[in-house]
């Protein structure tokens, strides 16, 4: 089966979560970069205008792959601009896919994602998951944004998720739907 992560990172978390799922699938990855440098004013004018971002298109033919898999921060519950800039461009040459995000963390945000997700490419992906820095934090620290935004995962953090990421890529090698 041919799989590739196509993935965009805005503080780093997501780019180490495309290296685990790498490392996990042996696939190659390639990112999303955008024409300009971000900044809290230019994510909030996309976020209330619902503005695509400006993205460098990668050089790469999804319809080649038999899955691809998308990594990308969720902001404020939807998929981080960039992303959902290229999910929509791309969606025509899409086989199946999948999406996994490093994100702080929120109860239904999945149901939601799900959602956007089929909006954006007119296709359910064969599997979602999210991985929560929710989960890392100690409680006094929990479903705080100053606590989750700047949070950086370590190569111990993975053993949290490591469950999840062996059910998301068998689903993926599968091709099997992972349960919402």
């Amino acid at each position: 089966m041919k799989t590739v992560i196509v993935y965009y990172s805005y503080t780093g978390n997501n780019a180490l979560l495309m290296r685990e799922l790498q490392r996990r699938l042996d696939c190659p990855a390639i990112p999303i970069e955008e024409l300009r440098k971000r900044n809290t004013f230019t994510m909030l004018m996309e976020f209330v205008f619902r503005r695509p971002a400006k993205i460098r298109k990668p050089d790469v033919v999804l319809s080649e792959f038999d899955v691809v898999i998308f990594c990308a921060p969720v902001w404020a519950g939807l998929i981080a601009s960039p992303m959902a800039t290229y999910l929509q461009d791309a969606s025509s040459e899409l086989n199946h896919y999948a999406f996994a995000t490093l994100c702080g963390g929120r109860p239904g945000q999945k149901e939601i994602l799900a959602l956007s997700l089929e909006k954006l490419t007119s296709k359910k992906p064969i599997a979602l998951e999210e991985f929560w820095v929710n989960d890392l934090l100690p409680a006094e620290q929990k479903n705080k944004v100053k606590y989750t935004t700047p949070y950086r995962v370590s190569p111990q953090d993975w053993k949290t998720f490591d469950a999840r990421l062996n059910a998301f890529t068998e689903a993926i090698l599968d091709h099997q739907p992972v349960p919402l």
